[in-house]
């Protein structure tokens, strides 16, 4: 499922979503946070996030994603912070970040021995 969007939230569109297995969000650019039901996806194993200027944070329940194997954020000017949480991946095999200019941390991964690949490169203006 591709989502673009002009809502700052996206509040309620998870619904019914369960066996959902990709998720792409780009160019919602008044998005400012995604909501804690992001980790209710339980089947999803590929998260792009992608050209959401607005965005400032990723919810902690990204470390239910139980099945996620491939997690891509990028171009997302305001986002400040990682959660902690995504070291509890287990299933995570590719992880790529880029053109995030606020980040000043990235989580530990060493607890996610499935990492294949590990792809960081921030920008800082």
């Amino acid at each position: 499922m591709k989502l673009s969007c002009l809502s700052k939230s996206l509040t309620g569109t998870w619904g019914g979503m369960a066996a959902l297995q990709m998720l792409e969000v780009s160019l919602c650019r008044e998005l400012t946070s995604f909501p804690d039901s992001l980790g209710d996806l339980k089947a999803l194993r590929i998260l792009r996030i992608s050209s959401c200027d607005e965005l400032r944070s990723l919810p902690e329940s990204v470390g239910r994603l139980e099945m996620l194997q491939k997690l891509t954020v990028e171009s997302c000017a305001k986002l400040e912070s990682l959660p902690e949480s995504l070291g509890q991946l287990t299933t995570l095999k590719d992880l790529s970040l880029y053109d995030l200019p606020l980040i000043r941390r990235i989580p530990s991964l060493h607890t996610i021995s499935s990492l294949n690949y590990v792809f960081v490169e921030i920008y800082r203006i």
